[in-house]
């Protein structure tokens, strides 16, 4: 991977973490890894009776494109998400509901575009 795509995906996962703050979820952890396997941001949705875990995928890309950021999570990434999921869930003894979520960012010249889809997919137990 070329700077020009770590520093696309760090401004990404900045702005998706901002965009997420003013929704009120507070994070719990970025980039957190286990083996090869890594999770963009875990945030908490403080919800009464009980919070809600938020794991989200940060997918962006640069205008123009073939097709919008979010459909490059196919299942096979949807997968190695779930199971760093189990492995991060497991190791902070979290019991809490956890959702899958993407943030899609479109970068245009001087402007993005930001799409939150929440509940993006399930894992397949």
């Amino acid at each position: 991977m070329g700077r020009r795509e770590i520093d696309c995906g760090e401004r990404a996962e900045r702005l998706a973490l901002s965009f997420l703050q003013t929704k009120g979820y507070r994070l719990l952890d970025k980039n957190w890894r286990y083996s090869h396997l890594e999770l963009d941001l875990i945030m908490i949705e403080p919800l009464f009776p009980e919070p809600i875990i938020h794991i989200v995928e940060v997918r962006s890309l640069n205008y123009p494109f073939v097709r919008k950021p979010f459909m490059t999570v196919d299942i096979k990434k949807q997968q190695k998400i779930v199971k760093a999921t189990c492995k991060y869930l497991q190791k902070k003894k979290i019991k809490y509901e956890v959702k899958f979520d993407i943030v899609s960012i479109v970068f245009y010249d001087n402007n993005n575009s930001i799409e939150f889809i929440e509940n993006a997919f399930f894992p397949l137990w």
